[in-house]
Order: C-alpha cells, then structure tokens, then sequence
C-alpha cells in the first residue's frame, strides 16, 4: 500500500525532528527548511506542495501565510507555538484553507479564540503538548542531591531573570554553596548589561555561572540537581522536561498554565516558595522522570499526533 507524502515546511526544525522519525514508517516524509521566504524559496515550496498529500507548516508564521494564500486542494496542517500569537503575525495566515490547527499549550488556544471569529477559524482545533524524548536523557546511578541549580535556554526578557536573581541571593543569604548555572545565549543586550551589572552587586559573582551553549545536556545535567524555569510566560518550557527526564527536580515559576503541565508541588509563586522549594529535603530522580514518561512523552505527543492524522484521512 502506497504511503501518503507528507510535507514539513518551517524556518525553524527544532521540535519537529523527532516527531518526523517516529512517523516515517506510516508516511513518506520530505522537510524543507527555508531560511528566508523570498521569490526562489516560494517557488521551491509551491513546487514541493504539489508533491504532497498532507502539508505540515510548523510556526504560524510568513512561511504558513504563504502556504495558505497559494496552496489549494491539500490538506493543512499548521502548529502554533507561542511568539506568533504576541507577534500578531498568525493573522496573516489563511485559516479557511487550514483543515488542523495544533496548539502546544490551552492558553495560547483562548488567545486564538480571543481574536480569530468563530467562521474565520479552522475546521479543527487541537491541543498536544510537547513531548520529551526520553532515549536522549538518563539518571546516573551514582545521582546524588547537590546544591547545583540550573536555568537553561536563551537569556532574554521573557525567562524572568531579574526575579530569579533575587530570588537566588536570598536563598545563597541562607546558605552560600548553592550555585546557579545560566546556560544559554543572550538575545537581549539590555538584559545582558543588566545582568553582568547586578551579579557583582549582589556579591554572586562565585554562585552564579554564565555557561555557553552546550551540546550535550544529558552530561551536563549530571552535575546539577535543580532545574529551573523563572519565566513569565511559557508554552511549554522544554528544558523542564529534559531535565526532569535526567532526574532534576524542576522548580518552575507560576507562569500562566505551568500548574497544567508541571506537578503542583513544583510551582513557585513568591521567593518563599522558591527558597521552600530548593531547600526542602524532598528529592526524587526517578520520580521526576516517572512523571514525564507518565504525562508528557514523545511517544504519547506522537501518539496524539498521529490520531489527529488519521481522523483528517477519515473526515477527507
């Protein structure tokens, strides 16, 4: 039986890697990268849309808004993560021609509601939330509970550093061998000054630690104990996940819909709960990791993914 071809079109392939690999045995898959939509890139869209039955658009972005203004008789898939709904550039897009619109977090569905009118919406909205790879990440035998605590991702205004720098000098007050490490690249000059301006004032200049950008996070998680999430908003927050797959014990900041994703008892709303938090005795590798094999797998995102593909095929 002939596969069904599958197209992923996106500037950006980060999370769609893994979902591709799991979903080659049932569809043959091409992924096309664009780095810059300009007048031969459209062309090499247009010509790889034809050649598929089933059109992926990652990011409801310029690339999606293309697709959907000059794609007809296909059927669309669009995945909206976060920035395009700020952005306001998810308006661009064509939502009568997209059969599927998949959403990474609730919240960022009722900020789509909110402006998109009931006619102009796509046939169907879904839900799924990301999923971690549990083969990429492990829990050394020998993990034991340090004083390292870890905040991974690109530093810029969203992730919440200034709250998390206070809250970190209060609980370094109490017990000055906790040690923070910011792995990450700076996107926000702003940020980038204030934080090398704040950091000596605060006398943390031998806590907290600038780390760049490393490849392997499962052997740099083996070191830390605590991962961190200080963000004022989030769609998900992967690297909460990764660490928790490596036995962390994730400390996440009460952003809109962290208590939907994350466990409860690891949410941070005040510095007291931050410091409670870290400072407690409770630590427990393989619970942590349990919970993300229990609710938020790559295998049960797939899974998700793969049902909204077969009731599109049903429903053609």
């Amino acid at each position: 039986m002939e596969k069904e071809k599958m197209l992923f079109v996106t500037s950006n392939p980060t999370f769609l890697h893994d979902i591709i690999e799991k979903l080659r045995n049932q569809y043959e898959i091409k992924l096309l990268v664009i780095d810059r939509l300009n007048d031969l890139s459209k062309v090499k869209i247009l010509d790889m849309c034809e050649w598929a039955d089933i059109i992926w658009c990652e990011w409801a972005d310029q690339i999606a808004a293309f697709v959907t203004h000059n794609v007809n008789d296909k059927r669309i898939i669009v995945r909206l993560h976060g920035y395009e709904i700020f952005s306001r550039i998810f308006l661009d897009v064509d939502w009568k021609n997209v059969n599927d619109l998949i959403f990474v977090a609730r919240h960022k569905a009722d900020l789509f509601k909110a402006v998109v009118p009931k006619e102009q919406r796509p046939k169907n909205l879904w839900v799924v939330r990301n999923g971690i790879n549990l083969d990429k990440f492990t829990i050394p035998k020998d993990k034991k509970k340090n004083k390292n605590l870890t905040i991974v991702g690109y530093v810029n205004y969203r992730k919440g550093f200034p709250v998390l720098i206070q809250a970190f000098k209060q609980l370094v007050d109490i017990d000055p061998e906790y040690k923070l490490y910011i792995r990450g690249e700076s996107q926000d000059d702003r940020l980038s000054l204030y934080l090398n301006h704040i950091i000596p004032k605060l006398g943390l200049n031998k806590n907290i630690y600038l780390v760049k950008r490393v490849d392997d996070l499962n052997e740099f998680f083996k070191s830390m104990t605590y991962i961190v999430s200080s963000s004022i908003e989030e769609s998900f927050h992967y690297t909460i996940g990764e660490g928790m797959a490596a036995g962390l014990k994730p400390i996440v900041h009460g952003w809109p819909e962290s208590e939907e994703i994350w466990p409860k008892e690891n949410i941070w709303y005040s510095i007291k709960d931050f410091i409670r938090l870290v400072t407690e005795e409770e630590y427990n590798p393989k619970k942590y990791r349990e919970y993300i094999l229990q609710n938020l797998s790559l295998e049960y995102q797939v899974g998700c993914i793969k049902d909204i593909l077969l009731r599109g095929k049903h429903n053609g």
